[in-house]
C-alpha cells in the first residue's frame, strides 16, 4: 500500500516539477536567432562616451552606447563619431540597417555570441572566451548589419553580458 501511495504521489508531482528550473518564458536562448553580419569591430568608442552612454543604475556599472543607422548619411556620421580607423564598409540600405554597439570590455576581448528576437525586443548576447580577465575598461565597438524588417522599429535593445540583462535605448 505504501508503494502505491508513493507512486501516486510521484505521478502527481512530476508534471508540477517539470517547469521548475527554467528561465522565464520568452527569455530563454531558445528564441529565434537573428541572421546578422558583423561588419566591423574595433577597440574604439566615441570620445564623449562617458557623457552620452547609457549607464546601468545598479551594479555592475556597465555602459553601452547604441546607435542605429537607417541610411548612408547617418552611418557615416556614426562611423566618425566612434572614430573607426578602418574605411567605412558599404551597406545596402535598401534591405539592411546598421546597429553600432559600443561598450567597455575587460582584458579579455568581447565578441557577439548571438542575437535573437524575443518579446518584440532584440537581444544581443556578448561574451568573452576566457574567464580569467582583469576588470579593465577597454573600449570595444561592434558594427552589425541587420535585415531592415527586424531593426527598423526598434526603440531599445537588451544586452546580455555575464548573464546580466540591461535594456538600452537606441540613440
Amino acid at each position: 500500500m505504501n508503494l502505491m501511495k508513493s507512486l501516486l504521489f510521484l505521478a502527481l508531482c512530476v508534471p508540477l516539477l517539470h517547469g521548475c528550473g527554467k528561465e522565464h518564458q520568452g527569455e530563454t536562448s531558445e528564441a529565434p536567432q537573428i541572421n546578422f553580419e558583423l561588419i566591423a569591430s574595433e577597440k574604439t568608442l566615441s570620445a564623449n562616451v562617458d557623457e552620452i552612454a547609457f549607464k546601468r543604475e545598479e551594479p555592475p556599472a556597465f555602459q553601452y552606447l547604441i546607435k542605429a543607422a537607417y541610411n548612408p548619411i547617418d552611418f557615416e556620421q556614426f562611423w566618425n563619431l566612434f572614430d573607426f580607423e578602418k574605411k567605412i564598409p558599404k551597406v545596402d540600405f535598401e534591405s539592411k540597417n546598421v546597429m553600432i554597439v559600443g561598450l567597455y570590455e575587460s582584458s579579455c576581448p568581447t565578441h557577439i555570441e548571438k542575437i535573437y528576437n524575443e518579446q518584440e525586443m532584440l537581444t544581443i548576447t556578448v561574451a568573452s572566451k576566457e574567464n580569467t580577465c582583469d576588470e579593465l575598461a577597454a573600449p570595444r565597438t561592434f558594427v552589425i548589419e541587420l535585415d531592415k524588417g527586424i531593426s527598423e522599429s526598434l526603440q531599445e535593445v537588451r544586452i546580455v553580458e555575464r548573464d546580466i540583462k540591461t535594456i538600452v535605448p537606441i540613440q
